[in-house]
């Protein structure tokens, strides 16, 4: 009897990636539960179907004992993106390309390596490709007529490089790309780990994953946002679901031993035999296979035709010109100034990718093997490797390049806060910045020096009554309607009064501003707002540690360099040396590229223990206009500085902090 239909309703696509993608999901995003035995569809195309009790109890015993007596890979040291967290581990068994440079087995490795535990696992394969069969017939002979166009080519000795093991296992694998009789290649084993929302995308197109769980648990509920849907799945239960193409992870935390088995279609696997292969370092990257990022260093092997897109490099008798891709301030010349961290290249090369002569450089690149210094497999394989960053923007399937507007940048959390990109809408941003380039700016001298700032001073609209040389203040009651619409919207967003707001003004390049707190102004409630307007610029971020902190007036000289004179001047210095070396800081160092109408927020103790700074930059860069904003009680309205003993509601929660100013 065909299972019963329910049609469900999703927001977009393109909004769902923008919103969860590579997030951690919560309850809330999965609000409503699927039912048993029930083939839930989305514009005609079946998405999810959860059976109850479908594995048997034999098999299921079986399957779980296997489970535990498998060696899993640490999943510290994962290549998916989707892990974020060092225990747990996972293991894939069965078919699929090769990754590493110099294992050339399609079969995988652990699949070579734990024989015995993946023939014990055979059973529970059979099974749910027996019940997919039973219960979406129409489904199964589509995939199976896919998965039997899956062969393997006559001449693939390398699939099986140990003659011994190629007899022990030829009855299992046949003449296919699959596990023996079924419509799968490969399988995922998971054990305890927590998934941020990701979709495959490595899946066969059209296919489904099927997952089962094992253990003695608690957590772990699989969410798919886009549907507003959450399935609990029970050891003993089959789910069959679109993991390809929907956004899905579990809830944490996990309570015990989880362990799940997903099998699919692996899309690496299609029409190896229809090509002429030979090996896998060479290649046919027009065959439909994934291009990859190689390491480049001695003694790997690497396709000929890799692009490198690395910084002028000159090691002993290596070398190698610089690239236009390559992390660094000026990779022609040097790799010095890179980035850091994944999400702040990702931000530096989207925004690179709006200059319509670097783009089609970049589109130069879609489709071929890229080079690089970072070790890409193995316990060392690097967390952050700008190669494959550029991988991903430039074959994004959605479009012939990774344009800007094709990748909605989404809202990032820190320690310190969080940045939202997309805060404004451009009506209103625009409307801002044309009212912020209208009030008069000042570039004041430096008193010591004699030289200009190199920043702009505007206007500023406090409830406070204090003066400023270098600033314009008016009284809040005098603000544009901007500035009173913007307060609104942030005030609701603080849940108080945002009452103090700030225009700096940074018209090229060379404009920034040094790293600093804001501890001459500080107050109970030292929250900062930033607005972002007109053009992108460098904003950076790093914690200090004890030994880094200055004395409020030479931290308030950094902004104000006509500003009083240091209060303990062996302190502050001994201070300044170790920033030059500190390790807290080089660790956290943060740098975003904020964008037009975006929104970084700065928390009240994050004031204390963080700076920020607005660096220079290398390439040309036109007008950007910054509004600070902050809540100032107004008890501390008139004050201007409050004793750090009654700061953030009366105390202070940092002991060695109050020890280092004592």
């Amino acid at each position: 009897m065909p299972l019963p239909t329910v049609e469900l309703s999703a927001i977009g696509r393109d909004e769902a990636n923008r919103r969860w993608n590579d997030q951690f999901l919560t309850h809330e995003d999965g609000p409503r539960a699927l039912n048993y035995n029930i083939a839930y569809t989305h514009e005609g195309k079946l998405k999810f179907v959860l059976l109850p009790r479908a594995i048997k109890t034999k098999v299921y015993n079986r399957s779980l004992l296997s489970l535990q007596t498998t060696k899993f890979n640490s999943a510290k040291n994962t290549r998916r993106s989707a892990v974020a967290q060092s225990f747990g581990g996972e293991v894939l068994m069965g078919y699929m390309k090769p990754c590493h440079q110099t294992y050339k087995c399609w079969m995988t490795a652990p699949t070579r390596d734990q024989r015995k535990e993946f023939h014990h696992l055979f059973r529970l394969v059979t099974e749910i490709n027996k019940i997919v069969e039973e219960n979406l017939p129409e489904y199964y002979l589509a995939t199976q007529e896919i998965a039997y166009n899956m062969w393997r080519p006559e001449d693939a000795a390398e699939d099986f490089p140990d003659p011994k093991v190629r007899n022990r296992l030829h009855s299992d694998w046949d003449l296919f790309y699959l596990i023996r009789g079924t419509i799968f290649s490969t399988l995922t084993l998971n054990r305890s780990i927590v998934f941020k929302a990701h979709a495959d995308k490595h899946n066969v197109e059209g296919t489904l994953g099927c997952l089962t769980p094992f253990g003695d648990y608690a957590g772990g509920t699989l969410v798919f946002p886009r549907f507003g849907v959450r399935v609990e799945v029970k050891p003993h239960d089959l789910l069959i679901a679109d993991t390809n193409e929907e956004l899905h992870g579990n809830l944490g935390p996990i309570v015990g031993e989880r362990y799940s088995v997903v099998a699919y279609l692996h899309e690496s696997l299609q029409g190896r035999a229809d090509h002429n292969w030979e090996g896998v370092v060479s290649r046919n990257t027009d065959s439909g296979q994934r291009p990859a990022v190689w390491c480049c260093k001695a003694g790997m092997t690497y396709p000929e035709d890799a692009v490198y897109v690395g910084c002028r490099v000159r090691r002993g008798k290596v070398s190698k010109k610089g690239s236009i891709f390559g992390n660094g301030t000026n990779p022609l010349v040097s790799h010095k100034g890179g980035r850091h961290t994944e999400g702040e290249f990702r931000a530096y090369a989207i925004e690179k990718l709006r200059d319509p002569a670097f783009r089609a450089e970049a589109e130069k690149l879609r489709g071929k093997d890229l080079l690089c210094w970072c070790v890409q497999e193995g316990k060392d394989r690097a967390e952050f490797c700008h190669a494959r960053v550029w991988l991903d923007l430039i074959n994004n399937p959605q479009g012939p390049l990774a344009r800007p507007d094709l990748h909605p940048e989404q809202r990032r959390d820190f320690d310190w806060g969080y940045y939202e990109p997309s805060f404004l809408s451009k009506e209103e941003a625009d409307a801002l910045f044309a009212m912020a380039k209208a009030q008069p700016r000042l570039r004041p001298k430096i008193k010591r020096s004699g030289y200009a700032l190199r920043r702009c001073a505007s206007t500023c609209w406090s409830v406070r009554d204090r003066n400023d040389d270098s600033v314009a203040m008016v009284p809040l009651a005098e603000t544009p309607s901007e500035i009173l619409s913007l307060q609104r919207k942030l005030s609701g967003l603080a849940g108080k009064e945002v009452n103090y707001f700030s225009l700096q003004a940074y018209e090229n390049e060379r404009d920034h501003i040094d790293f600093h707190q804001h501890r001459e102004d500080k107050c109970r409630d030292a929250r900062v707002f930033i607005i972002s307007l007109g053009e992108r610029r460098s904003f950076a971020v790093d914690k200090l540690c004890p030994q880094c902190l200055l004395c409020d007036n030479c931290n308030r000289r950094r902004c104000h360099p006509g500003g009083p004179p240091c209060s303990n001047y062996s302190k502050c210095q001994a201070a300044k040396k170790h920033r030059r070396t500190c390790a807290v800081r080089k660790s956290t160092k943060t740098i975003l590229l904020p964008a037009h109408g975006s929104l970084i927020a700065l928390t009240s103790e994050a004031n204390d223990w963080y700076e920020h700074a607005v660096l220079d930059d290398e390439d040309s860069k036109g007008l950007r206009m910054s509004i600070n904003t902050k809540c100032i009680p107004l008890e501390d309205a008139a004050a201007g500085y409050v004793p750090r003993e009654l700061r953030h509601g009366g105390g202070f929660a940092h002991e060695d902090f109050q020890n280092k100013e004592e």
